[in-house]
């Protein structure tokens, strides 16, 4: 895995990025640094420790959901449910091709979120929308009608 500092004006249009707010963009970006992680090199492994979320920048991160997986691209979140639930990591995630991502890293996330509302509130919604297609798939494999 090879790091570097990020430049704050080269990640605006990712799209979680772009939907906060400027200064709430600039402060998560000083706290972010960038990695990078070759072919079917592990992200993220299950049942370790939450320490960082990551969003994806370059490349697909892949996600083993129970034997089926789930392709993540730019402007994805990575861990951040470790992180705000402060349990071990559900999935593993590994590297596909040309894997970048910002590493976001903070020893008090909870007071990081308190202090940026706007990265909760972007959070929040990409949570929300898994959540629904969670609730599809489970509908869809049960056989429920949904309108």
């Amino acid at each position: 895995m090879g790091e570097s500092q990020v430049d704050l004006g080269a990640f605006e249009d990712i799209p979680f990025l772009s939907e906060l707010p400027p200064t709430e963009r600039e402060h998560l970006l000083t706290l972010a640094k960038v990695v990078r992680f070759e072919p079917g090199q592990v992200v993220i492994e299950r049942e370790q420790p939450a320490r960082a979320m990551f969003v994806v920048t370059q490349g697909t991160a892949r996600v083993d959901v129970g034997g089926r997986y789930h392709d993540l691209k730019r402007g994805a979140l990575l861990g951040e449910m470790g992180l705000l639930s402060s349990k071990p990591r559900m999935r593993t995630v590994t590297a596909q091709d040309g894997f970048e991502a910002l590493e976001i890293e903070t020893d008090d996330f909870d007071a990081f979120l308190r202090e940026n509302p706007g990265v909760a509130i972007a959070m929040l919604k990409i949570i929300a929308e898994r959540l629904r297609e969670v609730e599809e798939r489970l509908d869809a494999w049960m056989g429920v009608y949904v309108a």
